[in-house]
């Protein structure tokens, strides 16, 4: 048995070798055949043509992204668009200087309270404080940032009465506000 398999080994290595010679001898016939100048031109035509086509394919691809980019692009554009109506839309209630406007239906006179303004009544509907019920209902604390951003000037102004007042006007009317006024400007 083992005389068997040392034939068979010796069989195989054969092959081998026969195949190695062969593939030897092909391997110096192909650089022979690439050294004259026919060959070249044959495979340099075979590479020029590969490159065309490959680049053929690859320029079909990119024609395919970049009509995907435009259609991408046109749908952005029309995104923008409707965005920009609807700012359009929702500053139509504001000056040219981005003071708001308030419509007549729901707004106060704010300058019925006392140490209101028409300047800090522009200032508060500018913070959307616009009714009586709004400004009586806003803290302190909301009222003096609102003043203090506006700067110095305004600072100065003492906004701690002024939700009593509103909630005065709008509880029992402007009669009785200016009676509260009367009391507290004698005191």
């Amino acid at each position: 048995m083992i005389a068997a398999n040392i034939q068979w080994i010796d069989s195989i290595s054969s092959i081998i070798f026969l195949l190695y010679s062969i593939f030897i001898n092909c391997q110096t016939q192909f650089i022979m055949a690439l050294s004259t100048p026919a060959s070249q031109f044959i495979f340099f035509g075979l590479g020029a043509i590969t490159g065309y086509f490959l680049a053929n394919r690859q320029c079909r691809q990119l024609t395919k992204d970049l009509d995907t980019l435009n259609a991408i692009l046109i749908e952005k554009e029309n995104e923008i668009e409707r965005l920009e109506q609807h700012v359009e839309r929702l500053l139509e209630g504001y000056k040219a200087n981005d003071i708001f406007v308030p419509s007549p239906d729901n707004t106060d006179n704010l300058t019925a309270i006392d140490g209101i303004g028409p300047k800090i009544q522009e200032l508060l509907h500018t913070h959307n404080i616009l009714s009586f019920e709004q400004l009586a209902t806003t803290s302190l604390d909301t009222l003096n940032k609102i003043l203090n951003s506006a700067g110095s000037t305004y600072s100065l102004h003492d906004p701690s009465s002024w939700p009593i007042q509103a909630r005065l006007i709008t509880e029992e009317g402007k009669a009785a506000l200016k009676n509260w006024i009367k009391e507290h400007k004698s005191s």
